[in-house]
């Protein structure tokens, strides 16, 4: 299930690269995700929203907040 939120449903379940290098596909850079809490580890805080990009790492220590 997804290491966040711990939904199981295996459809809605993404492989995220913590590193954001989709070339890097050593198993402790791997994390399993639901859709929602992938969305989550791509965004960028410009000081006063979040906004999607799916270059951006969002701040770990950040994730809590969002």
């Amino acid at each position: 299930g997804c290491v966040s939120c711990g939904l199981k449903n295996e459809f809605l379940l993404h492989v995220h690269h913590i590193d954001a290098n989709r070339n890097n596909n050593v198993v402790p850079n791997l994390e399993v995700v639901c859709a929602n809490c992938h969305i989550k580890r791509h965004l960028q805080f410009d000081g006063k929203k979040w906004t999607f990009y799916v270059s951006a790492l969002t701040p770990r220590d950040m994730l809590g907040e969002i």
